[in-house]
């Protein structure tokens, strides 16, 4: 009888000890599973961060001359034709290589003559649109491009002779850019922009379009946050 109640107490233990053993295994392999999920879950959810920029730099006008008129007004108008620009955007990428965003150039283009030909022109435009953006990031470098399309608000003011005259616009206007970004750190990164501004409007009494499309090559920092 002692023995029967021994053997009976051993199969019982075994019987336990291969349940805990499987309850073990099982905890195992679900956690291996999880871990997986949340791990390809965590790699998919690094891809989106928001981008943001600040730069400047310089802007040549588009668009062709006045032909007529002396040698010092063409060479007033050539001279018109650079100015600077600041550039601010935007970016939220919800995947590994797209993402859109929000872009504001501002440019001005201005000379002053006023002592030799009493000439003085001012001219700002400010492009400010929604934006597609795409990306390729390795370990130090990140390769940007993105394309916008928004409002282009333009003013103008000149004085010729003590007579001054006002003009402003608003056109549709397009952006399109390429960028170089080296990392500094892991949130942080600076490098060169070049992009172009195209819009155009009719002005009355005169047969071709006045552009306000400006090429830009600038400078910038870059900030970056999940």
């Amino acid at each position: 009888m002692k023995k029967r109640i021994l053997l009976i107490a051993f199969v019982l233990l075994c019987n336990l000890s291969f349940m805990h053993l499987q309850a073990q295994e099982s905890s195992k392999l679900t956690s291996r599973k999880v871990s997986k999920t949340l791990a390809a879950k965590h790699e998919n959810e690094s891809y989106k961060n928001f981008r943001f920029t600040l730069g400047g730099g310089y802007s040549r006008w588009l668009g062709s001359n006045l032909s007529g008129g002396s040698k010092e007004l063409k060479d007033f108008n050539s001279s018109l034709r650079n100015g600077f620009n600041i550039d601010v955007e935007a970016q939220y990428y919800t995947h590994e290589y797209m993402g859109f965003g929000l872009n504001g150039t501002f440019v001005q283009y201005s000379n002053d003559k006023t002592q030799e030909l009493g000439i003085e022109e001012t001219d700002k435009i400010f492009f400010l649109g929604a934006t597609w953006n795409a990306r390729h990031v390795s370990n130090k470098w990140g390769f940007y491009s993105g394309l916008g399309l928004g409002p282009l608000f333009y003013s103008g003011k000149g004085t010729i002779m003590g007579q001054s005259a006002k003009l402003n616009k608003t056109v549709l206007g397009i952006n399109a850019n390429l960028v170089a970004e080296y990392h500094l750190t892991e949130s942080i990164g600076a490098g060169l922009k070049f992009s172009v501004t195209a819009g155009s409007f009719k002005l009355e009494g005169v047969d071709d379009r006045m552009s306000v499309s400006s090429l830009m090559l600038g400078g910038f920092l870059s900030f970056k946050t999940k």
